[in-house]
């Protein structure tokens, strides 16, 4: 039986991500904001991002859906991707991106959206995670602004994030230990 261990309140998540959105606006002051969420993790984050700008801002709101066979992931990188798709599709040509991604471990998934974006000719593109968990990181990546680091390797559920499709109501984190 799998015990949910409480990690980040409700409110402790609501004042990282205004500081993450402070902190976007400082590098990106003026001009449009592309906003490109990785589904299924990030939709919770990136509802609460957009809200958090001066209404006067433009900000355009995607999301990417990455189709992958896990069996095909090695040590660093995606050996089969069936599919990258932006809902709804839009050309990042000369764009200022921000990706939003739930948790960023490996970065064998996050290096190749970012390939697959950098090849498309964004302006800008910065990523935004609401967890890093650099241990185990696989590939040389490191996401721009991150709401809270994590050092071990159970899995964080809660603000969107899932465990086998469970948990991604609850609006804190909790670290789930099996």
């Amino acid at each position: 039986m799998s015990e949910l261990v409480l990690w980040k309140k409700k409110e402790e998540i609501e004042k990282r991500v205004r500081e993450i959105v402070s902190e976007v606006e400082r590098d990106f002051p003026e001009g449009d904001l592309y906003l490109i969420g990785i589904l299924r993790s990030a939709f919770v984050f990136m509802s609460d991002f957009i809200r958090m700008f001066s209404e006067d801002r433009n900000l355009y709101c995607y999301f990417m859906n990455l189709y992958y066979q896990e069996a095909m992931l090695n040590e660093s990188k995606i050996r089969v991707v069936r599919e990258t798709t932006i809902y709804p599709s839009f050309d990042v040509k000369d764009k200022n991106v921000v990706l939003l991604v739930g948790v960023t471990d490996t970065g064998i998934i996050i290096d190749h959206v970012l390939g697959t974006l950098k090849m498309k000719g964004t302006k800008i593109l910065k990523v935004a995670s609401v967890i890093d968990k650099p241990v185990l990181r696989k590939v040389d990546f490191s996401p721009d602004y991150v709401c809270f680091e994590d050092d071990d390797d159970r899995y964080i559920v809660g603000y969107g994030m899932d465990y086998r499709d469970k948990y991604r109501h609850l609006p804190y984190l909790a670290k789930l230990d099996l």
